[in-house]
């Protein structure tokens, strides 16, 4: 009788047990649903095409959801988040430091999402870029023969030294930092390698092209322009005129 007795206690607990384990695993079932992310990415190129457009390949940007590591877009499809309150941040470099190095524009924005069980769409606008460029406009020295070998240097505090000597060759620079563009042009004057003229762009701001342009007239007479392009509408910030009679910045 007892033996019997203890087969079915034993049974009963292991039913119960079973039941117990059914409700935990449901639980957990329940609870362990996370949000997904369907990321769409719009940026306005505005050094380019002044209109602000949907990224078609994401695939190679960043993303960072709340507290978690940066993952590239590619990886972004296999996350699982809890359900929650998240800043979405994007870019298309890893850092503006690693878009300079690679002498690029920087794109970059983000957004606060309430994140549900499911798939969740979040688009994210980035604007304009958050860097500005360099552009060198030598071509205006093709009609004077005694100018030779010109080359424009332009650096700037914690970004690489860009050598710009052709019309089609930009550089990539910090904006919106204080950071001073400064600039070196060298130049042969009757093959003898003139006095280096020097220059700088100060506060450059954010989506502007500052250009560089060496120009000459008829009588020989050279003039460095430096303008800047927000929407291509240009507007002088300085000009350098070199003497043409001996190949020096003009008084």
């Amino acid at each position: 009788m007892k033996k019997y007795l203890m087969t079915v206690v034993a049974a009963l607990a292991a039913a119960s047990f079973t039941s117990c384990t059914n409700e935990i695993d449901m639980f957990e079932s329940l609870t362990s649903e996370k949000a997904t992310i369907d990321l769409n990415i719009t940026n306005d190129n505005v050094m380019f095409t002044r209109a602000e457009s949907n990224v078609s390949n994401t695939s190679s940007w960043y993303v960072k959801v709340g507290n978690n590591d940066q993952i590239q877009v590619s990886a972004l499809s296999s996350q699982k988040y809890a359900a929650g309150d998240y800043t979405i941040a994007v870019s298309n470099y890893a850092t503006e430091a690693a878009a300079i190095t690679a002498n690029q524009a920087y794109y970059s924005g983000s957004v606060d999402k309430t994140l549900v069980k499911g798939s969740n769409s979040v688009t994210v606008a980035c604007g304009q870029a958050k860097n500005c460029r360099v552009k060198a406009d030598l071509a205006g020295l093709a009609d004077f023969s005694a100018i030779t070998e010109a080359k424009l240097t332009v650096s700037q505090s914690e970004a690489p030294n860009r050598v710009l000597s052709t019309e089609s060759t930009t550089g990539y620079f910090y904006a919106g930092t204080g950071k001073i563009i400064n600039y070196d042009l060298d130049y042969k004057y009757n093959g003898v390698a003139a006095k280096t003229l020097h220059g700088s762009i100060a506060n450059p701001a954010a989506a502007i092209e500052y250009q560089v342009k060496v120009t000459t007239n008829t009588n020989g007479t050279i003039t460095l322009t430096v303008t800047y392009d927000t929407e291509f509408t240009t507007e002088t910030a300085e000009t350098i005129t070199i003497d043409a009679a001996t190949g020096e910045k003009a008084n």
